[in-house]
């Protein structure tokens, strides 16, 4: 029983040995950046359904219709927007490994690149544009779908 006690009271240092309190303005931007990559993970598929069909389009031996013109550009400026969200993505400090996912996939599990300089109203407001941007890329995703 003593050693259970010192395990648990061991373990209870541990954990709060981390020094200062969680800034709750850092505690909701982690929460935003979550949702984000939660939002990522959603629009992942849709591109790969949209790349496939992009793909299908280009290789018709006649001329394209506007509409599939205008397709093929909308999926290609997705896709750049998109690379470009995760290549301008933040990390919120003290949250860089707490993301879970519940598949297994190929991407890193670098989710941003860090700026620990930023303070947490500015950290939040990162991370409020960063959800944001990835909203609006996959409501044009999901419009691309819509005949």
């Amino acid at each position: 029983m003593r050693n259970i006690l010192f395990l648990f009271l061991l373990l209870t240092l541990t954990a709060c040995a981390s020094g200062e309190p969680a800034d709750p303005k850092l505690e909701e931007a982690a929460v935003l950046h979550e949702e984000a990559l939660q939002a990522e993970e959603a629009l992942r598929p849709m591109l790969e359904r949209l790349e496939h069909r992009h793909n299908q389009i280009r290789v018709q031996g006649r001329a394209l219709t506007a509409e599939e013109q205008s397709f093929l550009q909308s999926v290609s400026q997705l896709q750049q927007r998109f690379a470009q969200w995760k290549e301008e993505r933040i990390e919120v400090p003290g949250h860089e490994h707490a993301h879970h996912h519940d598949h297994d996939h190929g991407h890193g599990h670098t989710h941003g690149k860090k700026m620990p300089e930023a303070t947490p109203e500015h950290m939040l407001n990162i991370q409020r544009e960063s959800l944001d941007s990835i909203l609006v890329l996959k409501g044009a995703a999901e419009a691309l779908f819509k005949p």
